[in-house]
């Protein structure tokens, strides 16, 4: 009997031993599981501080990111706000906007942050039967007129733009509080696929689905409880657009649904703000003049005879302020055109005037220049004389000034960019060399 209980006893002890170990096994596993939660979780909901600004636009492309919500550089000088809060919130007809992209030349693309008041359709079934559009069944799926417009196996001409694309560049472009802001923009309105295969100038458009895709798309602040239209055919498909929802699908050009706009914003505007919901970015400036041309140039600037710099840059206003520092108090400015490495025109003397925002740039040359000069000159008198400035094209020369800057045109064909005295700084003869003092 006692051995029988000896041994009851030992078996009663390895019981406990074992569960004591099993116990303390789970619980050093749940714990660790438990603190990798917290850890990943942790490290999940850390999120960057906004960054307040007070500048141009490249001072938002200083707070460009690599990892997490935020700006990121695309490296072709193009940047797109990706994740869930990139804090890129920004104020624009009295509304919350979202900054979606950065191009080249420094132009904001920026998309309303809630639906219009009213859905709409993109396109009517009765609004365009003819050509490409002949092959829809349920309304045209292309944004604007287009002289041919291929989608898959469909072809044809587009001999009108959508009544949605009517009603954003008209009604609501013309109801915007500060369209002064806006510039006409190239957008991509190719089908599903091939976005860029063909653009359309507007004011007003809407979203691509690359560009809804590239932002992270169901996981990025594009992301709605509502269907919204994108700008982008459906494949092999005359009728059908893209929508964004819980997913990207397909919809009918004559569905009625949710409208967020979209439009690009002159690249010479200053932000104020954090980019945050309550603290968004404010425009403090900006006219909307600039444009987002790709036309090469090379730029060299001259002081005391000498030249002190050059570059192959774009044309447009901020060129010539990224540039401004080899002016050396100087307003004048030679330009060569470009195509690839060669100079394809011997020069344009260029003059920058505060109240103009692009360089006014007369070609030297044969007399046949002497025609387009003074018609560039013809086209300033009224900003010129507005300004306190005066402007003739009288007889065989035309010219425009306001205090000691001039431009000149001569019937030779020479042209002349003054600052300072009336004779002097850089000159295109009418051969085409320059000269300069």
């Amino acid at each position: 009997m006692r051995k029988i209980k000896r041994r009851s006893a030992k078996r009663q002890q390895k019981v406990i031993i074992l569960s004591v170990i099993s116990i303390m096994l789970l619980l050093t596993v749940g714990y660790a599981a438990f603190e990798t939660n917290i850890s990943l979780n942790a490290k999940g909901n850390i999120k960057r501080r906004p960054t307040a600004i007070n500048g141009p636009v490249s001072d938002l492309i200083a707070t460009k990111v690599t990892t997490g919500s935020g700006l990121y550089d695309n490296g072709d000088d193009t940047y797109t706000y990706k994740g869930i809060d990139p804090y890129n919130y920004i104020t624009f007809n009295n509304e919350l906007w979202r900054i979606v992209s950065i191009s080249s030349k420094g132009q904001l693309k920026i998309i309303k942050d809630e639906k219009l008041n009213d859905d709409r359709v993109f396109d009517t079934v009765e609004a365009r039967t003819t050509g490409y559009c002949s092959n829809s069944a349920a309304g045209c799926n292309v944004w604007s007129d287009i002289a041919s417009y291929t989608n898959g196996n469909i072809t044809g001409e587009v001999t009108t733009s959508s009544e949605l694309n009517t009603y954003l560049n008209g009604t609501y472009y013309n109801n915007l509080s500060n369209k002064d802001k806006v510039v006409e923009a190239d957008f991509n309105i190719g089908p599903s696929g091939s976005e860029s295969s063909f653009t359309s100038k507007s004011n007003v458009a809407l979203l691509t689905e690359s560009e809804y895709t590239a932002a992270g798309g169901v996981t990025s602040y594009l992301k709605k409880s509502y269907d919204y239209y994108l700008l982008t055919p459906a494949a092999s498909s005359a009728s059908d657009l893209k929508i964004a929802g819980s997913s990207i699908i397909n919809a009918s050009a004559s569905t009625t649904k949710a409208i967020r706009p979209v439009v690009n914003l002159t690249c010479d505007i200053r932000l104020t703000g954090k980019g945050t919901k309550n603290t968004p970015f404010v425009i403090s400036s900006g006219d909307g003049s600039c444009s987002d041309s790709s036309s090469p140039y090379v730029y060299a600037y001259h002081t005391d005879g000498r030249t002190i710099g050059s570059s192959t840059v774009t044309d447009g206003v901020s060129d010539y302020t990224q540039l401004s520092s080899w002016q050396n108090g100087k307003t004048w400015f030679l330009k060569y055109e470009l195509d690839g490495n060669n100079v394809i025109q011997n020069a344009w003397a260029c003059q920058k005037f505060s109240f103009i925002n692009e360089p006014v740039c007369l070609q030297g040359g044969d007399a046949s220049y002497y025609t387009a000069n003074r018609g560039i000159i013809e086209g300033l008198a009224n900003t010129f004389t507005s300004n306190g400035g005066v402007c003739s094209a009288a007889g065989n020369d035309s010219y425009c000034g306001v205090d000691v800057l001039y431009v000149y045109a001569y019937s030779t064909g020479a042209a002349n960019a003054l600052v300072d005295t009336p004779y002097g700084d850089c000159y295109v003869y009418y051969d085409g060399t320059v000269g300069c003092n």
